[in-house]
C-alpha cells in the first residue's frame, strides 16, 4: 500500500491564501450588490390606487407623467375586460406611421376616456370609430386616456408621444376636476408633474417625478386654474398646428352634481373662457346632455364613482359624432 503524503502549508502561505480568499469573496459580494442595484434601478416600478383589484387602477411609474398604463397588460375594471396594448394605450395596436389615405383622431383624457368600468369595445372612442366607418375616408380613433391624468399630463403625452401618430384631430376630454388637479404635484396618492405660469410661459416643475416614497412632499400653487388651463390648451393648439392637426376641447363633468354651487361656478367660468380660445373647437358635452334630457342616473347606470356605463359611453359617442359632422371637422383641410 502506498501512503499518501500530506504537504504542510507554511503559516505565511496560509495567511496569503486566507487574505486572497477574503478579498475574492468581497469582490464577488460587491459585484452581486452592484448588479442588484443596477437591476433595481432599471426594473419596472408599479404603482396603484386603493381598490385596484376591482377598478383596474394599476400603473407603471414614469418620471415624466408620474404614472402611465402598463404596456401589454390584461386585467378587468369592475369585472369588465381591460386590455392595454404594447405602447400603453387602452386600444388595439397602432403603428406610428399613419396608413395612406387614413384619418386619425387622437383622444386625450382621464378615467372617462380610459373607460372605467366598461369593456374594451364599449368605450366611446371605440363606438365613435365604428360610427366613422361610414365616412368616405377610413378613420382610426386612438384612445390615449389614463385614469387620473390632468391636462398637464395629457399635454406632456401629446408632445412626447401623441403627435408621433400624425393625428388629423386631437380631442381633449376635459373633466371638470382637471381644474384642481393641475394645481398640485400629487394626486390620488401619486406624484405628478406641475406647470407654473411665469408671465405667459409654462414652466415645468417636479420633473423628474420622484419615485414613490413616504418622504415625498406635495407642492401646490395658488393661481387661477382657468388661466393656466387656457394656456395649456393654447400651447396644445400651437403644437397641433405645427403638425397640421386641429384641436377640440370636449368639456364635461357638471352633469354629476348640476345643483352644486362649486360645479355651477366652475362651469360658468369654463363656458366663458374655453369657447373663446382662438382656433380651437369647443364641445359643451354637459350642455348637450341637458338638451337631450340625459341625467346622471341614465348615463351612469349601475357603474361606480359616477363614471359612464356602456349606455353613457354610447350617448357620448353619438353626441361627439354629430358635433364632428356639424362642424365639418371630418372634412379634408
Amino acid at each position: 500500500m502506498v501512503k499518501k503524503r500530506h504537504h504542510r502549508i507554511s503559516p505565511a502561505k496560509r495567511k496569503v491564501f486566507e487574505v486572497s480568499t477574503l478579498l475574492l469573496t468581497l469582490l464577488i459580494c460587491y459585484g452581486i450588490w452592484e448588479a442588484g442595484s443596477y437591476i433595481k434601478d432599471r426594473l419596472p416600478l408599479y404603482v396603484q390606487e386603493p381598490g385596484h383589484d376591482l377598478t383596474g387602477h394599476r400603473y407603471l411609474f414614469d418620471e415624466v407623467y408620474g404614472w402611465e398604463n402598463i404596456p401589454n397588460w390584461q386585467a378587468t375594471t369592475i369585472g369588465q375586460p381591460l386590455s392595454i396594448n404594447s405602447k400603453g394605450l387602452r386600444d388595439r395596436e397602432y403603428p406610428y406611421q399613419k396608413p395612406a389615405g387614413t384619418k386619425r383622431i387622437l383622444v386625450l383624457g382621464d378615467s372617462y376616456t380610459w373607460g372605467y368600468g366598461v369593456g374594451n369595445t364599449e368605450i366611446y372612442t371605440e363606438v365613435l370609430e365604428k360610427m366613422l366607418a361610414n365616412e368616405s375616408s377610413p378613420y382610426e380613433v386612438i384612445n390615449a386616456g389614463v385614469s387620473g391624468w390632468g391636462t398637464d399630463q395629457q399635454y406632456l403625452f401629446l408632445v412626447r408621444e401623441g403627435l408621433k401618430y400624425s393625428p388629423d384631430l386631437v380631442i381633449v376630454a376635459h373633466f371638470i376636476n382637471d381644474l384642481e388637479e393641475i394645481l398640485h404635484t400629487e394626486m390620488y396618492g401619486l406624484q405628478k408633474p406641475m406647470f407654473v405660469l411665469r408671465g405667459n410661459q409654462l414652466v415645468l416643475s417636479n420633473v423628474p417625478v420622484p419615485k414613490p416614497s413616504l418622504k415625498n412632499q406635495t407642492d401646490s400653487q395658488i393661481t387661477k386654474p382657468l388661466v393656466l388651463t387656457k394656456r395649456l390648451f393654447e400651447t396644445m393648439r400651437d403644437k397641433c398646428n405645427n403638425h397640421d392637426c386641429q384641436l377640440l376641447i370636449m368639456q364635461f363633468g357638471a352633469f354629476i352634481y348640476p345643483e352644486d354651487q362649486r360645479s355651477i361656478n366652475y362651469r360658468k367660468g369654463i363656458t366663458t373662457v374655453f369657447p373663446k380660445i382662438k382656433d380651437v373647437s369647443y364641445l359643451d358635452l354637459d350642455g348637450e346632455f341637458e338638451r337631450a334630457n340625459l341625467l346622471a342616473p341614465e348615463l351612469i347606470g349601475e357603474n361606480r364613482d359616477n363614471h359612464w356605463d356602456a349606455h353613457g359611453h354610447r350617448k357620448t359617442a353619438e353626441i361627439l359624432y354629430r358635433f364632428l359632422q356639424e362642424r365639418q371637422l371630418l372634412t379634408d383641410r
